[in-house]
């Protein structure tokens, strides 16, 4: 007797595969680890993996927090066309900086944070 699969509540796999496929490049193009996107919203590198290869449905908070995270509109990752321009771009400093906060210590991320606070224009 064949076995049948029971339909899946979650978003269709496609859905989930192309999602996990705009967060995995707008993270690459930035130029972070899994591990470090992982960090820098509280879940699991494991976790984002899952969610990169489509294996696993991100919650609406978890969207947020990538589209955030990432700065990439939280509509992006829905889109079926490319990644926003601003992502499409090539961006090497992004990921060289990218590359050295990844390796960079708690305090100077911290003191990092607070510089990028007290320089940036005010409205």
């Amino acid at each position: 007797m064949p076995r049948h699969r029971q339909p899946e509540p979650n978003a269709p796999l496609t859905v989930r595969r192309g999602i996990g496929a705009r967060i995995r490049a707008a993270r690459r193009h930035l130029g972070l680890t899994q591990a470090a996107l992982a960090e820098g919203i509280g879940l699991s590198p494991n976790f984002i993996a899952h969610i990169e290869r489509g294996s696993r449905n991100p919650s609406l908070k978890t969207l947020a927090d990538l589209s955030a995270f990432l700065e990439v509109p939280l509509a992006g990752f829905f889109k079926t066309e490319a990644l926003p321009a601003r992502l499409a771009r090539e961006r090497p400093l992004v990921r060289r900086i990218g590359r050295l906060l990844d390796q960079a210590p708690r305090r100077v991320l911290r003191m990092l944070v607070r510089l990028l606070e007290d320089t940036r224009p005010r409205a």
